[in-house]
């Protein structure tokens, strides 16, 4: 599939583009392009915390009738359940965390690792304090 999000009517009636997108990257756009990439009756989960208002035109999700669904702790039933199979899952392999991880720094480099990922650079995922 190749992937090329525009956004024009053509696309809101596309059969093509995913079942499921997960937005986690926090930021509007990431939205936009979620709800962009999303098959026409798909879905598109939402495990973003945005600190500022986001606009969004309805009008796009109603079009391709796609599914939203806020993927936040509100939702859940039991924490502690949730916490319980999360762990689970992280113990049999299911997910492997190192992927997400993009920088290492030492204990003693503490401050520039905080400095560095205050920033947000666009290669920053993920990093780790080694003691």
């Amino acid at each position: 599939m190749k992937i090329n999000a525009t956004n024009n009517q053509e696309d809101r009636n596309s059969p093509v583009g995913f079942d499921v997108v997960v937005e986690a990257s926090g930021n509007p756009e990431g939205l936009l392009t979620a709800v962009k990439l999303v098959r026409r009756k798909g879905r598109v989960a939402i495990f973003s915390y945005y600190p500022h208002p986001v606009t969004v035109d309805v009008r796009d999700w109603d079009a391709k009738g796609i599914e939203v669904v806020m993927a936040v702790p509100a939702r859940s039933d039991s924490y502690s359940n949730d916490l319980k199979v999360a762990v689970e899952l992280l113990k049999r392999g299911v997910f492997d965390l190192r992927r997400l991880i993009t920088h290492r720094w030492r204990l003693d480099q503490i401050k520039e690792a905080f400095e560095y990922a205050s920033k947000k650079p666009r290669d920053y995922i993920k990093g780790v304090i080694m003691p």
